[in-house]
């Protein structure tokens, strides 16, 4: 009997291994199971985008039992075929994302804290929308940052934006229709 497809919320952790194979580089890594479950998980998937610790994802996939041929014990694993970035609402998840999306742009641990600070969980929605007014408030607080390289970031979070609901727009329907979820990243 074949497990039940299933999609859980899990904040990626950690890597443990990776495997390189023709078709792609396979993880187990370690997450923490968001909601009635609270638990750290361990995970397996192919990769199609790196995953960066951290971030909460929705990972779609079946859980199954591993034995550990050096240890002799049996874990549960959830075995992943796909691994969609969700725009977080709390406060750990909202700087992580922010942080994510500012690499390179000098916006670091510091001013995504100050984000949440300025505005909780309307964070990730300000800066993708009105980057010049977050620069402004940011400046006023003492974390500068350039108009630019705020644009900067509200293109990269309105990229991801974009794919997030198209991934999940097409993943409804393939869910529908009974196909396999693995999808292409854009």
């Amino acid at each position: 009997m074949a497990a039940k497809l299933e999609e859980i919320t899990a904040t990626y952790l950690s890597e443990r291994r990776r495997f390189a194979n023709d078709d792609g580089d396979v993880i187990i890594g370690s997450a923490f199971m968001n909601g009635s479950t609270n638990k750290q998980i361990t995970i397996k998937g192919k990769l199609v985008e790196e995953l960066k610790n951290g971030l909460e994802y929705e990972f779609r996939g079946v859980w199954k039992d591993y034995k550990n041929n050096y240890t002799g014990n049996v874990e549960k694993q959830f075995h992943f075929d796909s691994a969609t970035k969700k725009t977080p609402y709390h406060r750990e998840g909202v700087i992580a994302y922010l942080r994510v999306a500012g690499e390179g742009y000098g916006f670091g641990n510091a001013r995504a804290s100050k984000m949440w600070d300025l505005y909780q969980q309307d964070a990730v929605r300000m800066l993708r929308e009105q980057p010049a007014d977050v620069a402004e408030a940011l400046r006023i607080a003492g974390y500068r940052i350039s108009i630019e390289n705020a644009e900067l970031i509200s293109e990269v979070l309105q990229q991801e934006q974009a794919i997030e609901s198209s991934l999940l727009k097409v993943m409804a329907i393939f869910d529908k229709q009974g196909f396999r979820k693995t999808l292409p990243r854009l």
